[in-house]
């Protein structure tokens, strides 16, 4: 393929993908192109929650703020938790550039213990998802 041809090649598809960050790779004879997924929010609040000890029966939440860092609306595509005694909310419209978002993560406490729950944030357009987890001691 012709470098000039090449050039064009990689103009177009950074048109097509201007929300996908890419490196590009020319050698004699070869081209290289690579997308790869860029986190698109920055966290605001620690990702991480102790509750430390509460009462069984007891319900407690935490919010987890954030902020969309990419020039590209953001949109959580799903928010999962380890079980049913986790349950996530999050606003289901897009995150604006630049503007911030919530998860509330609320824990219902019915057995007594210890416990930590992984929680899986999935935005649209990364492929791995983000984590978030709490943890604590029921009595």
């Amino acid at each position: 393929m012709h470098m000039d041809t090449k050039i064009k090649l990689v103009k177009f598809l950074r048109r097509c993908y201007t929300d996908m960050p890419m490196k590009f790779f020319i050698s004699a004879g070869s081209f290289v192109l690579i997308f790869f997924s860029q986190t698109q929010l920055q966290w605001q609040s620690p990702t991480e929650h102790d509750f430390g000890t509460i009462q069984q029966g007891k319900e407690v939440s935490e919010r987890f703020t954030f902020i969309n860092v990419s020039d590209a609306p953001l949109i959580i595509d799903n928010v999962r938790t380890d079980c049913s005694c986790t349950a996530p909310d999050w606003e289901k419209t897009p995150t604006l550039p630049h503007e911030k978002g919530v998860i509330v993560i609320q824990f219902h406490a019915e057995k007594t213990g210890y416990f930590q729950k992984k929680i899986s944030v999935w935005i649209h357009n990364q492929r791995k998802p983000e984590y978030l987890m709490i943890e604590g001691e029921v009595e």
